[in-house]
């Protein structure tokens, strides 16, 4: 979870083999016990489903409620950070709405508090706090209701439903008319699912609380409540498909409701997982089953039961390598794209790379085919393929420029390639030059530029450029590799570079310029900085950035000037900070000649500055005893860093500690009386 996080692997695993988790969708083999990570990030993810092409969906809690889930994804997160640093940005929700108006707090349970449900909040869907996912895929609900998902909101005392509807490689989900509200505010339903007579049985574990209660004895274990919720009249009878055969399962892929084909589904795979491979039962079950599964799926005209042949096949462990190159052809988008997911998963099982002609294939596809979701499905192979087989794949995909504002297709190509950059940073950067995806240029020039061994490169190919849109392009993307980096060596090539910039007609790629010089310590810059922070006639804003980038630049001789726009009410206060950075006699003087013209918030900053050097102190405590400066603005973080000063042997006396020290004991013993 995102605050709760975990190290998953068997007992006795050592801690550097297990995986980390702290947020994500995740998956486990049933006969070869394998944990994998699907997908990561999201909140409380506590639904999930998957529509008639076997593309998932979760709900969410606190973040937006819906997701397009894909292998490999990275998603909106509650809170913390992704393990790859590099990642950059995540795929952020498929909805277009959300249940709740204004701020999650007016509904909220947090605080320990009972809120009552805004009339507003009410009317757009119950609230923001979801759980269980259903997409209706059986056959009791009339048609309208197909395809939709349904999930419970827990304060709303409802269940919501969205209309998924397909656009460019994902979808997005529209706001659907809730299934149902109950007439009960205990009702807190937790899923809901569908059953052999296509009716949907739902448990709700009724409850006065709904979260966030900390006190166990306050919980209701004592019931719970199942509804079931059917479209006229259905007969109930007990189903047992584990009597059936092997043919009569293979038929039930055709049914109308899924709960029949994922039942026969999971009960073949399992059958053949009990089997070893030479044994009669073996060789007769796959007699019974490859023949009619790989006709469904070559032949009929329904690509959902394709793909549900398809599956089958992989789940038993019969799907072929040929089977996959043919389904390349197909006619259908999904079924291609499922050939994709399903060659990577084999090939990477038995081998730790593509075979030739899975290879050959999907670096044309990549390419040439016209549909934004098979290039999804290639997009999310690339991170199981290994590095060395996804330029061309990745370089195929850079090419399509209607995917430039795809919802998915930008992000997953990049977790793909990322790992690639700093790999071999020439080819990376000329994979750049061809592409038309610009989010995908960008971050492929941030990514070099955030390693001080391919940093030249970058620089280099900058040097090269003729259009200032595109030198602006690489400083912009430079900078940011460069946040809360310091000590970033100059390369070689930067020197000639900067020479160029500068020149620049566009006074942007010039401010840029000079903007990455600082932070690269180049000192050339320095003196122009200085006499624009100086300049009265200049903007108080520009003023402001060229101070702030001596600051960063660490300019040694900027301390005057610091002392000088002191008394300069717009730029005093990052002065005033900046100033304990530089040990100058001249700024204890300074500081206290303007100490009665500053603000309140000001007369903190020069006390911190006044505190942090030992010279500068003195110069303080003086002037407190000589009554220039209020001993009660000398606060106990200040007191902390006078006597670590004092017992650093720094000389600083300590009559003068407790000079300072002494009025605020007096302080804290009479709130409001004015020191003596």
């Amino acid at each position: 979870g995102v605050f709760t996080h975990s190290l998953v692997g068997k007992p006795g695993t050592p801690e550097e083999q297990r995986t980390p988790v702290n947020a994500a969708v995740w998956r486990y083999h049933p006969t070869r016990h394998k944990f994998d990570i699907f997908a990561r990030g999201s909140s409380n993810p506590w639904g999930v489903d998957f529509n008639q092409h076997g593309q998932a969906f979760i709900t969410a809690c606190v973040i937006p409620h819906l997701f397009h889930v894909i292998q490999g994804a990275r998603y909106q997160r509650q809170g913390g950070q992704h393990f790859n640093p590099y990642v950059y940005d995540d795929i952020k929700t498929i909805a277009d709405h959300v249940h709740y108006v204004g701020n999650i707090r007016d509904h909220a349970w947090w605080g320990g508090k009972e809120p009552a449900m805004p009339t507003s909040t009410s009317s757009a869907g119950g609230g923001h706090a979801h759980c269980g996912a259903m997409i209706y895929l059986a056959d009791n609900w009339p048609e309208k209701y197909r395809n939709h998902i349904y999930f419970n909101n827990v304060h709303g005392n409802r269940v919501n439903s969205d209309i998924l509807e397909r656009t460019g490689s994902g979808f997005v989900g529209r706001h659907g008319k809730d299934l149902l509200l109950a007439n009960d505010q205990w009702f807190r339903g937790i899923n809901l699912k569908y059953g052999p007579d296509g009716s949907v049985h739902l448990i709700d574990w009724y409850d006065k609380n709904a979260c966030h209660r900390r006190t166990p004895e306050i919980w209701d274990r004592s019931n719970g409540r199942i509804y079931r919720i059917r479209y006229g009249e259905t007969k109930h009878k007990a189903v047992d498909l584990s009597k059936l055969t092997n043919p009569e399962l293979v038929k039930l892929q055709l049914h109308q409701n899924e709960w029949y084909v994922r039942t026969a589904r999971r009960l073949l795979q399992e059958r053949r997982a009990a089997l070893r491979e030479t044994d009669s039962p073996t060789i007769t079950m796959i007699r019974e089953t490859v023949g009619p599964l790989r006709e469904i799926m070559s032949h009929h005209d329904d690509p959902t039961r394709q793909l549900r042949a398809m599956w089958t096949l992989h789940s038993m462990g019969l799907l072929t390598l040929g089977n996959c190159l043919d389904q390349l052809n197909s006619p259908h988008e999904y079924v291609r794209g499922w050939a994709i997911q399903l060659m990577t998963e084999r090939c990477l099982k038995s081998g730790d790379q593509l075979s030739g002609p899975a290879y050959r294939r999907f670096t044309e596809l990549a390419r040439q085919d016209p549909s934004p979701v098979v290039r999804l499905y290639l997009a999310s192979a690339l991170q199981k393929i290994p590095p060395r087989q996804r330029w061309s794949i990745a370089a195929g995909l850079l090419l399509h420029a209607e995917d430039a504002d795809d919802h998915n297709l930008p992000l997953m190509i990049w977790y793909g390639i990322e790992p690639l950059v700093t790999s071999d940073v020439k080819q990376a950067l000329a994979m750049s030059d061809t592409a038309k995806i610009p989010l995908l240029k960008r971050y492929i020039i941030r990514r070099a530029a955030t390693d001080n061994q391919t940093l030249e490169a970058v620089i280099s190919r900058l040097n090269r450029s003729t259009s200032s849109e595109e030198q602006l392009l690489f400083l912009e993307e430079i900078l940011a590799a460069f946040q809360g980096r310091v000590n970033i060596p100059t390369p070689p090539a930067w020197q000639a570079a900067y020479e160029r910039l500068s020149q620049s007609s566009q006074l942007t790629v010039r401010n840029q310029a000079d903007q990455v010089a600082v932070a690269l310590g180049d000192r050339r810059i320095f003196p122009k900085l200085r006499k624009l922070v100086l300049d009265p006639k200049q903007e108080v804003g520009k003023r402001q950035q060229a101070m702030e980038m001596l600051i960063r630049g660490r300019d040694q001789q900027a301390a005057p000037v610091l002392q000088t726009v002191v008394t300069v009410q717009a730029l005093r206060a990052t002065a005033i900070r900046a100033l304990a950075a530089y040990d100058d006699p001249a700024t204890p003087q300074v500081l206290l000649k303007s100490y009665g013209q500053l603000s309140v918030s000001e007369r903190r900053d020069a006390i911190n500055t006044l505190v942090s050097r030992p010279a500068y102190a003195l110069a303080l405590l003086d002037a407190v005893k000589n009554d220039l400066v209020s001993r009660s603005d000398i606060h106990a973080y200040n007191i902390r860093q006078l006597m670590i000063t004092r017992f650093s042997g720094n000389g600083l006396p300590a009559s003068g500690v407790k000079c300072a020290k002494r009025p605020l004991r007096n302080n804290r013993k009479s709130p409001g009386t004015r020191p003596t």
